[in-house]
């Protein structure tokens, strides 16, 4: 395997646009060199295209089911680096998703809202849009300290939550009004 170094395509791109001038050029070239280790260093697939080839640094699938579970790993490692990216100072907040039934055995017909919910085990993320990944038909927001992006919490008592999302006839989540109806 030869090494081979940024300066080598100076020429090349230097007759293809004439106009640039080498400092240009040298960070452009540096620029692209980056964005590409960084990408790779922080887990994402890179996709390069042109007229002439396209490339894919990843892993491909056969399988749907395979692809799905690598999809939500590649969106979960975006969207924590996006909230680092962005500086965001927690607020407290942490969000957990119901299914359907979940949400029916807790709060059925008959049943009153409690102030307090108890969980055998409980998956819960720091990111709302993390938690939209797993596809809930219910989405609660609740105050919590900070224990990291997704915490598989058991034994959890939730006070003091409120319901934020949940599914519409179309099966699409929605958010909710403050009224929560």
């Amino acid at each position: 395997m030869d090494i081979i170094y940024a300066e080598k395509y100076y020429k090349q791109i230097k007759e293809k646009y004439p106009y640039l001038s080498e400092k240009q050029i040298d960070r452009i070239i540096k620029y692209g060199l980056r964005s590409f280790f960084a990408h790779n260093k922080f887990g994402g697939d890179v996709l390069l295209k042109s007229n002439y080839y396209t490339a894919y640094i990843g892993k491909l699938f056969n399988k749907l089911n395979f692809f799905a579970i690598y999809y939500n790993f590649k969106m979960r490692i975006k969207l924590r680096i996006k909230y680092k990216r962005a500086k965001t100072i927690f607020n407290g907040k942490y969000y957990f998703g119901l299914k359907k039934d979940q949400y029916d055995q807790l709060f059925g017909r008959n049943k009153q809202k409690s102030k307090k919910l108890k969980f055998d085990k409980i998956d819960i993320y720091k990111i709302y849009e993390e938690c939209l990944l797993y596809n809930p038909d219910y989405v609660f927001e609740f105050d919590n300290e900070d224990v990291g992006f997704h915490q598989n919490m058991e034994n959890f008592t939730i006070k003091r939550y409120h319901l934020v999302a949940k599914t519409n006839k179309d099966g699409i989540i929605e958010p909710v009004s403050k009224g929560g109806k």
